[in-house]
Formats: structure tokens, sequence, C-alpha cells
């Protein structure tokens, strides 16, 4: 069997699929290599085959058929239940509210539509008047969002960790909110894979999902420093500590969860989401669960449990 190609993000939060495609995967005999990602659409590469499974999201799912795009990748398991972004601060602020964005600045990190169709639904969850919170434009990705935050652009910024952390350990913000909270339980990334290799590959989706689980299974019984020391390596310039403060943060926010398929009701408030501001992600139609999702394997892997 040839090499697996699993696309992630070199990000703590997408530890599931760091730890499936490097790890797990081989562990149960499949080779697997992880591919992070760059410039080219992850949609796209499944649908030309370039890669057999990547970290994504089921928004983009609705992105591509708002777009015509018939043969978009299928969502077969959930990563991410929980937005894992933090807010970043100029200024410590332990009574935080969100109303406290009215009139300030925020950096958002602009490495796809998702991330700030997020921040625009949890201002609008936290009840905040959007059209007096300034966005930062202009930006490719979060490590340009970090940069020019460090540099002095806007009151607040958007990321994920450990690249949050890592910016407030070097003394240039604080950490005073999470999406995760204020927007609650939502479909946020997931593994996706293309309609294609569910047809004519099924053994070989079904030998990824086990492994998934598996991945799934270790992480929520590992403590935090055990998780920090399997994704290291891919982290190499992050602090020990604060990479355990990232692992940590998110075990807590409930994020990995054991549940292995993508749940309706969370991929509901991804619609809402998405539906919100179709100037900004192009999407308008409530599409039904079955034309961006497939469960049926993550239900047969966490029913086997």
């Amino acid at each position: 069997m040839s090499a697996l190609k699993v696309l992630s993000i070199r990000s703590a939060f997408y530890t599931p699929a760091l730890l499936t495609a490097a790890r797990f995967l081989p562990e149960a005999g499949v080779p697997a290599e992880l591919i992070f990602r760059t410039d080219h659409n992850p949609s796209a590469m499944l649908r030309e085959g370039t890669l057999d499974f990547a970290q994504h999201a089921p928004s983009a799912a609705m992105v591509d058929l708002s777009k015509g795009i018939a043969d978009t990748p299928l969502h077969i398991a959930s990563i991410n239940a929980r937005d894992g972004f933090l807010l970043i601060g100029r200024d410590p602020d332990a009574a935080f509210d969100w109303k406290k964005l009215e009139g300030r600045t925020v950096v958002p990190a602009s490495f796809a539509v998702q991330p700030e169709a997020c921040l625009r639904y949890a201002l609008h969850r936290q009840d905040v008047d959007e059209s007096k919170v300034a966005l930062v434009r202009g930006l490719d990705g979060m490590a340009a969002a970090a940069q020019a935050f460090a540099d002095g652009t806007g009151d607040y910024v958007q990321l994920q960790d450990p690249m949050a952390r890592t910016l407030v350990g070097q003394g240039k913000g604080h950490l005073v909110a999470q999406f995760g909270p204020a927007i609650g339980p939502i479909a946020f990334s997931s593994i996706a894979t293309s309609r294609r290799l569910i047809e004519e590959r099924p053994d070989t989706v079904r030998a990824f999902m086990s492994a998934y689980r598996t991945a799934r299974e270790w992480i929520d019984a590992a403590e935090p420093g055990e998780i920090r020391d399997a994704i290291a390596p891919w982290f190499e310039s992050a602090d020990p500590q604060v990479l355990l403060d990232a692992v940590a943060g998110y075990k807590a926010l409930g994020t990995w969860s054991r549940r292995t398929a993508i749940d309706r009701a969370e991929f509901e408030t991804t619609i809402d989401m998405m539906c919100l501001h179709p100037d900004l992600t192009g999407v308008s139609t409530r599409f039904d669960y079955d034309q961006c999702c497939n469960d049926a394997f993550a239900l047969e892997v966490d029913g086997a449990r």
C-alpha cells in the first residue's frame, strides 16, 4: 500500500489529525505521510487525488456547494467541536467583556473564511455591535496576524495555540478570552476525504477511521504532558511550558471529545454561522448534513468501542 497522504495545520488544536498520521496509522500497519497545509486549496487537492485525507471544516463543503461544486469532499469525522481561537489583548483584563471590543480594532486570523466568520459569529452571540468593531484586512494567515499585532497593529488579535500563548510569553499580549465558550458547541474542524475514495476504497477509509478513533481515545486518556511530548517535534520553537499550557487549555475546553462522528446539531450551528454573513462566506443556503458529511464510518468505529 502506498502511503496515505494526510494534510493538517501545524497547530496544537489539530493534535488528533497530527498524531493519527504520524503515529497511530503507522502503528496499525498503514503507512502515512503527514503534509502541512500550503496555499493550495485542500478541497481541490482531495478532489484531484493529491491528498487522501485532510484536516478541514464542514463549512468548506458549504462554500463549495454554494459555488456549484457538486463533488465537494465529504467530512467524515470531528476533530474539534469548539472554536479553538484565543483572543489576545494589549493589556491584562480579568474582567473582560466582549462588549469592550466596540470601538476597538481586532486582527483576525485570516488564513481561511471560517476564522473570521467565527469571530463575527462570536460577536453576534455576545450581542456586540459588529459595526463598531474594526477588523484589520489584507493579512495572510495566523503568523502574519501575530506579527502585525506584535508590531503594534490593533487592540486585539485572534490566534490559535501555541502561537497565542507564545505571544503572551514574549510579553507582547495577554490572554483575555476564548472563542469556544463564547460560541458554544459547533462543528468547527473535521477530517475530510473525497467521494471517490469513499466509493472506491471504503476499506482504506475504515482503516483510517480506526486509527483516528484510537488516537482520540489515547488523547482523551493521556495527561497534558504526555500529549505535549507527543506533538513536540512539530513545535521545536515553542517553549515547552507554553506548549503544555496550550494542550491543557484545549483539553479543558473539551474540544477533543471521544465522539468521532460530527454532531448534527453542531453542524446546524455551523450553518447558522456561515449564513449570518453571506457577503463574507458566500453561503446563504442551509445545506443538509448529508450534502456535506458522511457519518457512517464514524458511527461504525464509535459503535465498536
